[in-house]
């Protein structure tokens, strides 16, 4: 009896050290995991950005500040204005707690402090700010040319952007805004959020993009106060612009709403092959002079001929 007694114990011991064993490499393996999603600030339900957007994070090549007025910044983007830039105040703003309140700062104006989109991994302190002073404004930032990005073909990405209109105090929304996020992959009247209200929080928008099957894309980006036609008061918030390849069933799965647009530019390309003669030949496959066609046309309006096109 004493005999088997210590057997019994024996195999005991040897199932607990095979359990240790087991929730030890499932927590090893949980870790990495962990580690991996959490790496960088360039990560979201995607992952990690395939497609480098210059200072899409907004946290880069400060010049130094005014007191009291927001960081100016030259890489990845540049100003755009349909009215006079006096009557905005614009830049990166630093939202951390200790440089928001301190006394070298006035708040820009502001009555809170808006914070960072807390949805967004491994989030730095910096964001985008476009706050009309004393009269609505229509003001914004797009991709400089030279960090214009190319989409490959045959491709399917999603271009996403942060996003916040007015400040939220309590139960009550101050200084809200219209904002509108555009790219160039169509022209300017479709496939753009253009009217954009989140009532002081952070919202995600995404653009789903399936690229031509021959033809790469031209990709930049612009973020408004306001947008194309009209003017807003307020103020304007965005952070977190990225470009993610993703699988096709990523892009066949997402239903459009106010929050996610579709482009499908092989549909765009075949339209507009009709009316280019350019896009007709070789059946539309990728010369130098058709891919620059093609991105000119993409973003062209039918009663607009392709050598006067505007985004």
């Amino acid at each position: 009896m004493k005999k088997s007694h210590t057997f019994s114990n024996k195999i005991f011991l040897i199932l607990c050290l095979m359990v240790s064993l087991v929730f030890s490499n499932c927590f090893a393996l949980f870790s990495t995991i962990t580690s991996k999603a959490a790496s960088g600030a360039h990560s979201s339900y995607f992952g990690t950005v395939t497609e480098e957007v210059e200072n899409g994070t907004f946290s880069s090549d400060f010049s130094s500040n005014n007191e009291g007025k927001p960081f100016t910044f030259s890489e990845g983007w540049q100003g755009i204005a349909s009215l006079p830039a006096s009557k905005v105040t614009a830049g990166i703003i630093d939202v951390s707690y200790d440089e928001f309140y301190s006394t070298d700062h006035n708040k820009f104006g502001l009555q809170d402090n808006p914070e960072t989109d807390t949805d967004i991994v491994n989030a730095d302190t910096k964001i985008l700010m476009i706050k009309a002073n004393s009269a609505a404004a229509q003001y914004g930032y797009e991709t400089k040319e030279s960090d214009i990005i190319e989409l490959s073909a045959a491709k399917h990405y999603v271009i996403e952007v942060h996003c916040k209109t007015g400040l939220r105090i309590g139960d009550e929304v101050v200084d809200n805004a219209v904002a509108s996020i555009y790219t160039s992959l169509s022209n300017e009247s479709v496939n753009n959020f253009t009217t954009i209200n989140t009532d002081g929080y952070w919202k995600t928008y995404r653009f789903y993009v399936k690229t031509d099957s021959y033809n790469t894309s031209d990709l930049s980006i612009q973020l408004k106060l306001g947008n194309n036609t009209i003017s807003s008061t307020g103020v304007v918030f965005f952070d977190q612009v990225s470009v993610f390849e993703v699988a096709d069933v990523d892009f066949n799965s997402v239903t459009p709403d106010t929050q996610n647009i579709v482009i499908d530019l092989g549909i765009i390309l075949s339209t507009l092959k009709e009316d280019i003669p350019e896009l007709k030949k070789n059946n539309g496959k990728n010369t130098s002079i058709q891919n620059e066609t093609y991105n000119k046309a993409v973003r062209c309006p039918k009663t607009c001929t392709v050598d006067r096109c505007y985004f």
